[in-house]
């Protein structure tokens, strides 16, 4: 009998929730921003952020966040952040995976702000898909919310989670045996939605 062999390719979906947001700890559990909502969330107190990072302007680097910044539309994209006390940024980009945006912070911020200031803005330009990576810290210290929104202007962020998924399974299998499939962890991630070919849904 001839066995009928099939390699199964698939796509999947993460499901995560970002109606409360959060923030990220970390670069690859970095939260994203996007255009169509407003980041509201408490200032952070606590955490520190890795060594070995070109951290640009900023002279120290107390309670940080962290942010994805994925191009939806190219041009110029403006960001505002508005907080109750001296907050500070960098910005590194654009990178083409999160993998390597999280790789690629030895490099010097695009854009650094390390003032007094409670509130900044900035400007990214970038093509469809582009990845920049943004920390803030709350230098001040203090307790209270902190907005980060998109200005209007002719580009603008998409709203798809950057999340760094990998999927995998162990093939080739032979028709009606059954399979495993892989997933590694993404933060935030609630469940998984598996499709392949012949409306194969798992």
């Amino acid at each position: 009998m001839k066995k009928h062999i099939f390699f199964l390719t698939l796509i999947f979906s993460v499901f995560v929730n970002f109606q409360s947001f959060g923030q990220g700890p970390n670069c690859l559990g970095a939260t994203p921003l996007c255009s169509s909502v407003a980041t509201t969330f408490p200032s952070i107190v606590g955490g520190t952020v890795p060594a070995g990072n070109n951290y640009g302007c900023l002279g120290a680097q107390p309670n940080p966040s962290w942010f994805t910044l994925t191009v939806g539309t190219g041009g110029s994209v403006v960001i505002n952040q508005t907080g109750p006390c001296d907050q500070d940024y960098a910005v590194w980009g654009p990178f083409n995976t999160l993998s390597a945006a999280c790789a690629g912070l030895t490099a010097a911020p695009v854009s650094c702000n390390f003032s007094t200031a409670s509130g900044n803005s900035f400007t990214l330009t970038g093509t469809v898909g582009q990845i920049f990576i943004m920390l803030l810290t709350n230098y001040g210290g203090c307790s209270g919310t902190v907005t980060i929104s998109e200005a209007a202007g002719g580009g603008s962020l998409s709203c798809v989670p950057v999340c760094g998924v990998t999927a995998s399974n162990l093939g080739p299998y032979c028709s009606g045996t059954t399979i495993t499939l892989n997933a590694t962890a993404a933060t935030g991630a609630t469940g998984y939605a598996w499709t392949g070919p012949n409306g194969f849904t798992a």
